[in-house]
């Protein structure tokens, strides 16, 4: 008896966690097409939304999504700046920092140079947030489905050219994230990363949720098994009073 229902208690735990991973890929994608239906459009309702904030005084540094240089040899990354927000960052060719960004967003922002305005593409979202380098937002738009399908693949780059310099991107999970510029044979650093985010927002937060579900399945069927192991002493302990 105790056998037949610890096999219960598994595949009602296996059935629920397949139901909460499922539920889960279908809520976000879900979501997030709600919400970019909802903001289209209304560029003051995004605007609200993201809450941009320009500064000009380098942050810390962290993991490196994008990142791009334009004709002028200004170095654009895009980096995650704590939970739920991204930044980006602009260098000079020399490394020096000019100013930044940071938006309330939870998905993949990639940048891009329009000229000398910089653009965060919010994939997530499906937008298109153009800004200058004194902290005026100049335009917010809704990406295409060929600018999606573009931006959404700027995360892969690692190697740019511009006007004979080579840019390249480094991702170590051993050590820190770099950009770095090489130049008649010498090469420099341009950013590096000072700390790591190991793991995604998105999935670290899936992973919470799904850790949390266990233990209390764990618990849960602990009790079950208790329960039955001391139901199944006292009948045997009333069977032999019987004898």
């Amino acid at each position: 008896m105790k056998a037949n229902a610890m096999i219960q208690i598994k595949r009602v735990i296996s059935a629920l966690l397949i139901l909460l991973m499922f539920s889960l890929f279908i809520y976000f994608p879900v979501s997030a097409s709600q919400e970019r239906k909802a903001v289209e459009g209304k560029t003051d309702s995004y605007i609200e939304k993201i809450e941009p904030r320009f500064f000009k005084e380098e942050p810390e540094t962290a993991l490196i999504q994008c990142y791009d240089v334009n004709e002028d040899g200004l170095v654009a990354v895009c980096m995650v700046s704590g939970y739920c927000k991204n930044s980006a960052l602009v260098y000079d060719s020399d490394g020096h920092f000019l100013y930044g960004y940071e938006i309330n967003d939870s998905g993949l922002t990639v940048v891009h140079w329009r000229d000398s305005d910089l653009q965060l593409c919010v994939i997530s979202d499906n937008m298109l947030v153009t800004a200058d380098g004194k902290g005026n937002i100049k335009s917010v738009s809704a990406l295409t489905d060929d600018q999606t399908e573009i931006y959404g693949g700027y995360s892969e780059i690692t190697g740019i050219t511009r006007n004979g310099r080579s840019y390249n991107i480094s991702k170590n999970p051993l050590k820190a994230d770099t950009v770095t510029l090489t130049e008649n044979g010498s090469t420099r650093t341009i950013y590096e990363a000072q700390y790591k985010i190991p793991i995604p927002r998105p999935l670290s937060f899936i992973m919470l949720l799904i850790l949390c579900w266990n233990v209390l399945l764990v618990i849960a069927a602990s009790i079950i098994a208790i329960v039955l192991s001391r139901r199944k002493k006292k009948q045997k302990a009333g069977q032999e009073k019987t004898k």
